[in-house]
C-alpha cells in the first residue's frame, strides 16, 4: 500500500494510515483507461486542498493528465482540448456537455503533458481560473504549449470563478459564452501589457516587449512567429524593423537593450568553451541536477530555462524540467534523445566534471543556484522586478531580496504575468 502511494507510515509510530482520509477520491487513469493512482480534494478547508498518489513505477504527476482517456477521442472530433486546473472544473465541463476537457494533476502544467497532449489536437483552449494567480498559471501552460506547436486561446472568467463555479452559479451558457469570447495567448498577453504597464516607460516597455518575444520564440512555425511580431509591434507603437523574430528554441532571442550576455560559441565550438564564472555557475547546476534527485527537484523549484544564457543550457534544463519523477529518468530520457544537442552537452558536463575533479556537494549546489538567482534579478528575468502587477522595484527591497538570495532564504515565486 505504501509503494503505491495510498498509504504513508506515521514517524510517531510507525504504523500505516490512509493518505486519502477526509477526502474524495478520483481515480487517475491512463491513456487506456486502467487506474494507476488517486487523486483526492478536501471537502474542507484545510491544506493541502489536492493530494495525489505519489509517484510510482506506474504513475508519474508531470506526465499525467487528468480524464484524457475519456476526453481523447471527443478532443479529436471537436479539434480542440479544454485544459482546466482542477477535477471538480472537469467534472463540471463533463456533465455539461464539454467532454474534450482535461486537467493537470494538482502541479504545474509540464512540457510532457503539453506533447501528450499534442498527440491529439493542435489546439487548446485554456480556461483557469479567473484571478491572477490563474492567468500566471495560464500563461506558462501556454509557453510549453506553444512550444509543441499547439495554437492556444485564452478564456477569460468572471473575477474570483473557475469553471465548476461558474457552470453551478450561472449555468453552462456562461461558460460557453467564455470559451467563444477567448483571445489568441499573444493577444491576451498584449492586452495584458497594454492594461498594467507603463508603456510611457520606455525600460518597463522594453521589458514587456523582450517577455512577449520570450513566448513568441517558443512556436515552431517561422510563419506563426513572424506574424505575431508583426502584431506586437503594431499593437505597442514598435517599429517592426527593432523587433528580430525570434529564432526557434535552440537560440536565444536578440534582445533590444540590456546589460551584456555572454557571446554566442563560435561555430564548431562546443557551447559555453569559454568559461566564465556565469558559464561556471550554469554548468555546475546543471551537473548537480543530474546526479541526485534531491537537486534536481531544488533546481526545478528554484530555477527557470531562462536563467541559463548559453542556449544549449537554457534547451537541456527546459528537457530537465519535464517532470520526470527521478533524476535516473530524466537523464535517461536525454541519453536515449536523438536531439544531438542533448547529447552534447551532457557529454560536455561529464567531461568537464572529470577534467575539473571537483566534488559534488550541496553547499556549490546551492552557492552556485543563489549566483544564478542573483544575475538573473539583474538582467529583469525575475518576476519581482517585472513591470506587472504589484512592483518591487525600489533599491531597498531589491538589497533585501539580494541578502536573502545569499542567505538561501529566497526562491523565485510565481512566473510575470506575460
Amino acid at each position: 500500500l505504501a509503494r503505491a502511494g495510498l498509504a504513508a507510515r506515521s514517524d510517531r509510530t510507525g504504523g500505516l494510515y490512509d493518505r486519502f482520509r477526509g477526502r474524495l477520491c478520483f481515480p487517475i487513469r491512463s491513456a487506456g483507461g486502467k487506474v494507476v493512482a488517486i487523486s483526492a480534494r478536501r471537502l474542507d478547508d484545510q491544506e493541502p486542498k489536492y493530494l495525489n498518489s505519489t509517484d510510482t513505477p506506474i504513475f508519474a504527476k508531470g506526465r499525467t493528465l487528468f480524464n484524457l482517456d475519456l476526453a481523447r477521442a471527443p478532443i479529436r472530433r471537436a479539434g480542440a482540448a479544454i485544459v482546466v486546473e482542477g477535477n471538480f472544473d472537469v467534472v463540471a465541463l463533463h456533465r455539461s456537455g464539454y467532454r474534450n476537457v482535461v486537467a493537470p494533476l494538482g502541479t504545474a502544467f509540464t512540457a510532457e503533458q503539453a506533447r501528450i497532449l499534442r498527440r491529439s489536437t493542435a489546439t487548446a483552449y485554456i480556461a483557469y481560473d479567473g484571478d491572477r494567480a490563474g492567468e500566471r498559471a495560464a500563461f506558462r501552460a501556454a509557453d510549453l504549449l506553444l512550444a509543441s506547436g499547439v495554437t492556444v486561446r485564452i478564456v477569460s472568467l468572471p473575477e474570483g470563478r473557475d469553471p465548476d463555479a461558474l457552470i453551478r452559479e450561472a449555468g453552462a451558457a456562461a461558460f460557453g459564452a467564455c470559451l467563444e469570447q477567448s483571445a489568441d495567448v499573444i493577444d491576451a498577453k498584449i492586452a495584458v501589457v497594454v492594461e498594467r504597464v507603463d508603456l510611457a516607460d520606455v525600460m518597463k516597455k522594453r521589458r514587456a516587449i523582450e517577455r512577449l518575444l520570450a513566448s513568441v520564440k517558443r512556436v515552431p512555425d517561422p510563419v506563426t512567429r513572424s506574424l505575431y511580431v508583426d502584431r506586437i509591434a503594431a499593437r505597442l507603437d514598435v517599429p517592426r524593423g527593432t523587433l528580430a523574430v525570434p529564432a526557434p528554441r535552440s537560440s536565444r532571442p536578440q534582445r533590444p537593450a540590456g546589460p551584456p550576455r555572454e557571446p554566442p560559441p563560435e561555430p564548431g565550438r562546443a557551447p559555453g568553451s569559454i568559461v566564465t564564472p556565469q558559464i561556471q555557475d550554469e554548468r555546475y547546476v546543471l551537473l548537480h541536477a543530474i546526479h541526485d534527485s534531491r537537486w534536481l527537484a531544488e533546481a526545478r523549484e528554484g530555477c527557470r530555462p531562462e536563467f541559463f544564457t548559453v542556449p544549449d543550457y537554457e534547451r537541456f534544463f527546459e528537457r530537465l524540467d519535464d517532470g520526470s519523477p527521478d533524476v535516473g529518468e530524466a537523464a535517461a530520457r536525454i541519453r536515449r534523445s536523438d536531439d544531438p544537442v542533448l547529447q552534447r552537452v551532457l557529454a560536455e558536463l561529464e567531461m568537464w566534471r572529470d577534467g575539473q575533479g571537483f566534488p559534488l556537494s550541496e553547499e556549490s549546489f546551492r552557492d552556485s543556484l543563489r549566483r544564478l538567482l542573483l544575475k538573473a534579478m539583474e538582467r529583469g528575468v525575475l518576476p519581482e522586478f517585472e513591470a506587472t502587477g504589484e512592483r518591487l522595484t525600489d533599491a531597498l527591497r531589491r538589497r533585501e531580496i539580494k541578502r536573502d538570495i545569499l542567505r538561501g532564504r529566497f526562491h523565485p515565486e510565481t512566473p510575470p504575468d506575460v
